[in-house]
């Protein structure tokens, strides 16, 4: 058996932002001006955004610039409103501005927030004054982001007060909401995630402060997953700092992969990807709703392997990303003979028709994942020549340099 190609994955984001989060609250707690955690120039920008955030509240900054960090400015929203030592001003670039956050700031003020929205047509800059909360039942959607659950599950467990917390609609993305929720718990509170209904507990004695181990980005790794199904089956890959024991909800590429042939085996230092004959027909529908992240990456391979049109439900929400990131899927995979067609809260994946051209010109929208969806196809001899580079600094600033140990002819970005 030859030597793998091993490839190193940024920290797990989802896991660090929240990790962060804690650090915050604990020295929030203590008096102290400064995270635990010190902060990491490698790091994907969102983390840096974070930590940044979190450490200008411990200090009283009247500024904090969210840039595109979605996950990053829903929870920092949520904590200012509560922790804010004085005025504070949130500013955010025009692709975050356009993302949700009303139903987030009506929960807010309802609790008692002071959030002072600007007169633009987003509301963005937001000016939060120092208030204190009293966290009352609410109701709120959750059609549009768990997010904002996640951020209000982390705001109780600072504050120290219960949370009750109900819903109507659909949820989406609900294993990140598990993800907050099972670091809450490890840390001592009571939680109780029902169907519609999210309760948090404080705890009876001080609590449970732990440190917290980042693994590997499993988002990061589903580009490098669908690179396996097309590089020599010889050809293995070792994704280091990753397990199969994982609970992160992106594990699932390698349940659907395996549809397809994929094999995944525990080592030492990470997973080991293979490629075997699939053995079944691959099923002709996939529920994406709770890995939002994996949709276009697991488009983009569908579309040049599948033989059918294959149904993605749950992806409606999609829409709200960093782009529209349906319509910028579509977009690409037309110029190579493909299609996604939205239908509610589902689309159509229509698998490539004729021959694969030799040049395509990505259309990044400026969205890191958009950009290392599409790379796997230059595996399949397509040169690509994406309009942005440099997207991926969001949540894998090195990518470039690791997908170069794939395919020698990447051009990686100035800085690298």
């Amino acid at each position: 058996m030859s030597e793998p190609v091993c490839i190193q994955l940024p920290p797990a984001k989802s896991e660090a932002i929240r990790a962060l989060s804690f650090d915050f609250l604990d020295a929030n707690t203590a008096g102290e001006t400064a995270l635990s955690h010190k902060l990491q120039l490698h790091w994907p920008e969102d983390m840096l955004v974070m930590h940044q955030a979190l450490q200008g509240l411990l200090q009283g900054q009247s500024i904090l610039h969210l840039k595109e960090a979605g996950t990053p400015a829903r929870i920092i929203l949520a904590l200012a409103s509560a922790f804010a030592r004085n005025t504070t001003t949130l500013t955010a670039a025009d692709s975050l501005e356009r993302r949700p956050f009303a139903e987030l700031i009506q929960v807010l003020r309802q609790w008692g927030a002071n959030i002072s929205l600007s007169a633009s047509s987003t509301g963005w800059p937001m000016t939060i004054q120092p208030a204190e909360l009293t966290l009352t039942p609410v109701t709120m959607s959750m059609g549009r982001s768990s997010q904002f659950a996640s951020a209000l599950a982390l705001l109780a467990f600072g504050l120290q007060q219960p949370l009750d917390l109900q819903w109507h609609d659909e949820p989406v993305s609900l294993s990140y909401l598990a993800l907050t929720l099972s670091m809450i718990q490890e840390r001592g509170l009571e939680v109780n995630l029902r169907p519609n209904q999210l309760t948090v507990q404080p705890s009876r004695s001080n609590p449970i402060h732990s440190t917290s181990v980042w693994s590997s980005d499993w988002s990061s790794a589903a580009f490098f997953a669908v690179a396996r199904m097309w590089l020599p089956k010889e050809q293995d890959l070792l994704l280091e700092g990753l397990t199969l024991e994982s609970q992160h909800p992106d594990r699932k590429i390698l349940d659907w992969l395996a549809d397809f042939g994929l094999q995944a085996s525990q080592e030492p230092d990470g997973l080991r990807l293979s490629r075997r004959e699939a053995a079944l027909v691959p099923p002709s529908s996939y529920d994406l709703k709770n890995c939002p992240d994996l949709v276009p990456a697991f488009a983009v391979f569908l579309a040049v392997t599948a033989r059918q049109p294959i149904l993605l439900s749950g992806v409606g929400h999609l829409a709200h990303k960093e782009s529209n990131r349906l319509v910028a899927i579509h977009q690409n995979l037309q110029l190579i003979g493909g299609k996604l067609i939205p239908e509610g809260e589902d689309a159509w994946l229509h698998p490539c028709t004729g021959p694969l051209p030799s040049t395509l010109h990505i259309l990044t929208a400026h969205d890191h994942r958009i950009l290392m969806a599409f790379a796997p196809l230059s595996l399949l001899g397509i040169i690509l020549q994406p309009d942005d580079m440099s997207c991926v600094r969001k949540s894998f600033p090195f990518f470039h340099r690791e997908w170069a140990k794939l395919c020698p002819q990447w051009q990686a970005t100035p800085s690298e």
